[in-house]
């Protein structure tokens, strides 16, 4: 038989202990756990979008986020940015099939002589920034050189005022360019640049819209992933929570 004794004010002071514990100690326990948990999903995240995707933008790394837990709201909530207007590729990559027009594909379609309709603009090396997207600037000057309707002289000579030395730039002009004409695979946009007058694809322009096979599960494994995560973070704060509240 065990028997346990208590001294005078003893229950009193185990009482206030494990009020405290209860009421303050445990569910702060639970917010730094469920908070550690949403650090760790977010980071999970980036580093499979990192292996997933090429050169990924920071759209792309920080497309997740968590909502933090309280001790008046003992959850987390971990999902998806709103797409920003014009955005759609992390969704139609998780689920699959065709991919809804680009802001810049339709807005091309009003600025550009191209006599068809452009569903999908894709970009060459030259056109392509950060993982894989295009270029905003390049498009402006193909805006700007298909609409200048002025014919442009093949070069400008430069008189520097200080050497008396003339240079010569020659201009880049833009074009269109139509698969029946060029023998490529695509319609696209077209520059020549240089003495010679180079020929230089900068963009590839499709009439159809570009399909996507489902690649990316994005919650794949969050689950359980965050569950054994919270378990190994809550046996540790608890331990903390005992000590600090004086069991221990």
């Amino acid at each position: 038989m065990i028997t346990f004794d208590f001294v005078q004010g003893s229950d009193i002071r185990l009482n206030k202990k494990l009020n405290n514990l209860v009421a303050s100690q445990i569910p702060w326990a639970s917010v730094l756990s469920l908070n550690d948990t949403g650090k760790a999903l977010v980071g999970r995240n980036k580093t499979n979008m990192k292996k997933r995707f090429n050169k990924p933008v920071p759209y792309t790394l920080n497309a997740f986020y968590f909502t933090r837990a309280s001790k008046k709201n003992l959850s987390i909530t971990f999902q998806r940015k709103e797409k920003p207007s014009g955005k759609h590729y992390l969704e139609v990559q998780e689920k699959g099939g065709l991919r809804p027009r680009k802001g810049v594909e339709t807005s091309l379609n009003f600025k550009i002589p191209y006599s068809g309709d452009i569903q999908a603009l894709l970009p060459t090396h030259r056109t392509k920034g950060s993982g894989n997207d295009i270029k905003m600037s390049e498009v402006n000057k193909v805006i700007a050189g298909l609409r200048n309707k002025n014919p442009q002289p093949l070069f400008k000579d430069t008189k520097s005022k200080k050497t008396g030395k003339t240079t010569r730039r020659y201009t880049t002009r833009y074009w269109i360019g139509y698969k029946e004409e060029t023998g490529h695979k695509t319609d696209g946009i077209y520059r020549t640049v240089g003495k010679g007058q180079r020929l230089e694809k900068m963009f590839h322009i499709l009439e159809r819209r570009v399909k996507y096979q489902p690649r990316l599960k994005f919650y794949e494994g969050t689950k359980a992933f965050a569950t054994r995560h919270f378990k190994s973070k809550m046996k540790k704060n608890l331990v903390k929570a005992l000590i600090t509240s004086g069991f221990r």
